[in-house]
């Protein structure tokens, strides 16, 4: 599937603590789990765990079900936050490539 870069703010929501999530506080607001780096929401966070590379700030955050629903992913889906809060990449499902997160993010910042 083709990346697809979009330029929307990322509502609220909750979202839930994972394995993969590197972050303190369970069951908080999407909001709240943007900051001064690129955030990955998705139902997934194990899977796209397995992508980080590169010189970028990244956290990746367990996204619940219903609200990956009302974002139009599927289970292997996710979006890619930049620090402002605006949604910069959307994969519905897994991309079938390994760089997809690696590609969107040289793609945003310029950096390899």
């Amino acid at each position: 599937m083709a990346l697809r870069l979009l330029i929307f703010r990322a509502a609220s929501a909750s979202v839930e603590r994972s394995s993969a999530c590197r972050c303190q506080t369970p069951n908080r607001s999407t909001l709240d789990a943007v900051g001064e780096w690129f955030t990955v929401l998705t139902p997934d966070p194990t899977g796209w765990g397995q992508q980080i590379t590169g010189p970028w700030p990244l956290r990746i955050e367990s996204l619940p079900a219903e609200h990956a629903d009302s974002c139009g992913l599927r289970s292997g889906g996710a979006l890619l936050v930049r620090p402002d809060g605006h949604i910069a990449a959307r994969w519905q499902d897994r991309p079938s490539g390994d760089s997809a997160l690696y590609d969107a993010l040289v793609s945003i910042s310029g950096y390899r």
